[in-house]
């Protein structure tokens, strides 16, 4: 009996893993096509982030560590999974057994990494690291004085005695232009830093952004979920790693402690270095520094910028005297940026009629505005009101409600101006982004706008001729802009006037909208609240009193479903909803007969919305959501006026369909289709 026992013992103990052996044999197949559709949905997700990565990777931005780490971890695990599929098809028995183990692991670590994929609440940092970098310097410097204030700003930097730099002076004078040629001749002649940080502060002073903006300078991020206490202990580490460095922190407004952001302070002892560009001299005096003034030029520095930026050539025609030429300079009162705005008015202008003009208009835009910044906003008026033509001075209008020193893609700019009605004179598609593209040139021609570092596919505005513009937009046109200052509640009812033309609250962190608003703006045209990446909802009758508005973009906010009051905005030309990667539902588009751009990428839609059939003045459609199994038959040629295509065709596509994208690929411009079915692709080929 007691044999007997010790059997019963041992048994108790084997034949529940033998059990479980046996189940794990007998579950595999099953097991196996679970972790196939696991791994399924875990790479349509990765497919769909390097999508949005490659996009925001176009503009500059790249990718957060924890995006690059979930990346890497989803590739290990597909190779892991081709090896555990090859040892199942060898079909060993015992191996077999183990296996469905494995498998089951498998499956629930990648399930698991799908849940990280929904959880991000961004994928790219929102702006390139200006650590290390050479920046643009489309303005030389101009005078004596200002190339001597540069050589006594390197002297104190490569020097003991000074830590702290305040390089300050009116809006306009050249601070900013100054200090790019400092920071690129450190990158250039010297290696006593081991790193140099450019960070453009601006106004309102928000030092958790300013935290962050250092923290992506320095290629780290820091946890927005964190407080700004535990952040600047963060950011301090960060910052002693690099030990010897130079902080510059342009265009700063309002001074604040170092050790609140996380700075360290800096000292003979730890090599470090900060310099700060501002207005106020009283900010230099509260951040500690030494204070260098920019002054303004003289008349001779003056003239000689002028003549840089008109063409020296002006100097030989004989309509025109140095007396006019002379006038017009005094009246740009030294300041280089208005010197070379006016330059760039007067550009090509031969007639002495139109110099005498141009003279008087500038003396009456300076003698409208009082103050010293208002004078200067009033030389800058002046190249506004050269302009002369409204609709080249609402294009120019329409770059403000971009955040301050914001690359603006040039595509989608032109993109706005042809919703809005500002390019008209021209019906074909390619046609009117070519008469944009001439705007454009035109606005940078002339000063108002910048051609960013590469001149390519951006443009920026300078803060004070955008500061100019959002006065001109302060009342007629009237504007609200409020775009990346970290917004976090709505604007109130209230702020809504039913006058309202434009509103821009992008790149915020806006969570709410009021569920009872309704906001009375029958003329608003535009509307941008892409980037908030916390708004999860638009209340149902948000939109029922905007029968005006043309452009409304969404896009990478958290809505899963669009209200139906979209539904009735019968003049909407620009629906933009990319990466609004928890969408699902959009209602009825059947009424936006007027609509010409509708972008859908990287949504969670199942199914094409309704009544997309009807939209016949459609020249820009772009489908590309990985969830779209299905596009119905007879939709694609009622779509007469597509220009540009972009399609995700989902496993249930029926071969019709694809011979209808086929046959209308051959009159597009642009056409980019991505096949779940191989076979699908020889059709279109």
């Amino acid at each position: 009996m007691e044999s007997i026992g010790k059997i019963l013992e041992i048994l108790k103990y084997t034949v529940p893993p033998i059990r479980q052996y046996g189940h794990n044999h007998r579950k595999l197949k099953e097991t196996m096509k679970n972790l196939e559709r696991v791994l399924q949905e875990l790479n349509s997700q990765k497919e769909d982030i390097e999508a949005t990565l490659k996009l925001e990777g176009d503009q500059g931005k790249r990718p957060r560590s924890e995006v690059n780490n979930w990346l890497q971890n989803v590739q290990r695990i597909n190779s892991e999974a081709q090896g555990i599929e090859q040892e199942v098809n060898k079909g060993k028995y015992f191996s077999r057994a183990r296996l469905g183990k494995v498998v089951e692991e498998k499956i629930a670590e990648a399930a698991e990494y799908h849940q990280k994929g929904c959880s991000f609440t961004s994928l790219a940092i929102d702006a390139p690291p200006t650590s290390g970098l050479i920046l643009p310097t489309t303005t030389a410097l101009a005078g004596e004085n200002t190339r001597k204030i540069m050589e006594k700003i390197w002297e104190d930097l490569l020097g003991d005695k000074v830590s702290k730099i305040g390089v300050w002076g009116m809006g306009g004078i050249g601070k900013t232009t100054i200090m790019r040629h400092i920071n690129n001749r450190l990158q250039q002649e010297t290696n006593k830093f081991n790193d140099v940080i450019w960070v453009t502060v601006s106004q309102p002073l928000n030092l958790i952004k300013l935290q962050k903006e250092i923290a992506i300078a320095l290629n780290q991020n820091l946890p927005a979920t964190e407080n700004k206490e535990r952040r600047a202990g963060m950011l301090l580490r960060m910052l002693e790693a690099k030990e010897r460095f130079v902080l510059i922190l342009d265009d700063m407004w309002e001074a604040f402690a170092l050790e609140e952001i996380g700075i360290p302070e800096p000292s003979k002892e730890n090599g470090c270095k900060l310099v700060v560009t501002t207005r106020s001299l009283g900010v230099c005096r509260s951040m500690g520094c030494k204070e260098i003034g920019v002054e303004l030029l003289s008349q001779e520095e003056a003239l000689s910028l002028f003549l840089n930026k008109v063409g020296r050539s002006i100097l030989q025609v004989p309509t025109l005297s140095e007396e006019i030429i002379n006038s017009v300079v005094e009246e740009c009162a030294g300041i280089p940026l208005v010197i070379v705005t006016v330059a760039g008015c007067m550009r090509g202008v031969d007639e002495i009629h139109e110099w005498r003009n141009a003279l008087n208009e500038l003396r009456g835009c300076i003698r409208s505005l009082n103050g010293v910044d208002s004078e200067v906003f009033g030389r800058l008026h002046f190249s506004y009101h050269r302009l002369k033509d409204k609709k080249v001075q609402q294009c120019f209008l329409y770059c403000a409600l971009y955040p301050e020193d914001y690359r603006i893609p040039k595509d989608e700019l032109i993109g706005y101006w042809i919703a809005e009605g500002f390019i008209e004179e021209v019906n074909n598609v390619q046609e009117k982004y070519d008469r944009g593209l001439t705007l454009l040139n035109r606005l940078v021609n002339c000063c108002s706008l910048e051609s960013d570092i590469d001149g390519g596919g951006f443009v920026r505005m300078h803060d004070l001729i955008r500061d100019m513009a959002l006065r001109i937009t302060s009342d007629s046109p009237l504007f609200m802009v409020k775009a990346g200052v970290c917004l976090l509640e709505f604007p109130s009812e209230q702020e809504w006037k039913e006058n309202l033309e434009r509103v821009s609250l992008m790149g915020n962190e806006i969570q709410e909208i009021p569920s009872n608003m309704s906001p009375h703006c029958d003329i608003l045209s535009t509307l941008l609240l892409q980037n908030n990446r916390n708004l999860p909802r638009i209340p149902d009758r948000f939109f029922v009193r905007m029968h005006g508005l043309r452009i409304l973009n969404l896009s990478y906010t958290k809505i899963k479903v669009l209200p139906n009051s979209v539904s009735d905005l019968r003049n909407l030309r620009s629906l933009v909803l990319r990466y609004c990667r928890r969408l699902e539902r959009v209602p009825s588009l059947a009424k936006l007969l007027a609509l010409q751009y509708l972008d859908l990428e990287g949504t969670n839609i199942k199914e094409v919305p309704e009544g997309m059939e009807m939209l016949e003045n459609l020249s820009h459609l772009n489908l590309y959501s990985l969830w779209l199994n299905k596009f119905p038959v007879g939709i694609l040629p009622r779509l007469c006026n597509l220009y540009s295509l972009r399609l995700y065709l989902g496993s249930e596509t029926l071969r019709e369909t694809v011979e209808e994208a086929a046959r209308l690929s051959n009159r597009l411009d642009t056409f980019h289709a991505t096949f779940s079915k191989p076979n699908d692709f020889n059709i279109i080929c």
